[in-house]
């Protein structure tokens, strides 16, 4: 005989059983696309400091201001860093 509570249940469960599988799905999705934005982020700023050691080399030929500017900038670059 059919059993109509045990039935209810058991898609209860079903449904519990698959929202839970999406929630941590949905987790690992979350965790692996910061991973990703981390690994460019670390990417730009390696290019930046590279930008910056070929900059520097120059950097005599700025005016007074423009080297203050550069220097403040760089400052803050490594703050965050």
């Amino acid at each position: 005989m059919f059993d109509f509570s045990d039935a209810v249940q058991s898609v209860g469960e079903a449904f519990t059983s698959l929202f839970n599988y999406f929630k941590t799905e949905k987790e690992v999705q979350c965790q692996t696309q910061i991973l990703k934005e981390l690994k460019k982020l670390e990417k730009a700023v390696n290019i930046a400091e590279k930008m910056f050691n070929i900059f520097f080399k120059y950097i005599n030929n700025l005016s007074q201001e423009d080297k203050e500017t550069i220097i403040k900038l760089l400052n803050k670059f490594q703050e965050n860093n």
